[in-house]
């Protein structure tokens, strides 16, 4: 998942504080402790979460068209 990937070049790069904008509302649900983890994702989750309290995050989500940059880096 990218934002474990995100979360983890965060804490490398010593950054204390992230804050990750997302066009998916159900990951953005589920790091604000909303709607129930798949069991296939679970322990990707899990990951997610101890990097998350490594580092002082936030999530929300943004429309697709809002973010034209990570739009465009998504079509690469």
């Amino acid at each position: 998942m990218a934002l474990k990937l995100g979360l983890y070049y965060c804490y490398l790069l010593g950054v204390s504080k992230v804050w990750v904008e997302t066009n998916s509302q159900l990951v953005c649900h589920w790091f604000n402790g909303m709607g129930k983890i798949s069991w296939s994702l679970q322990q990707v989750w899990d990951d997610i979460v101890d990097l998350a309290d490594l580092i002082d995050s936030k999530v929300s989500h943004v429309n697709r068209e809002a973010n034209s940059v990570a739009n465009s880096l998504a079509k690469l």
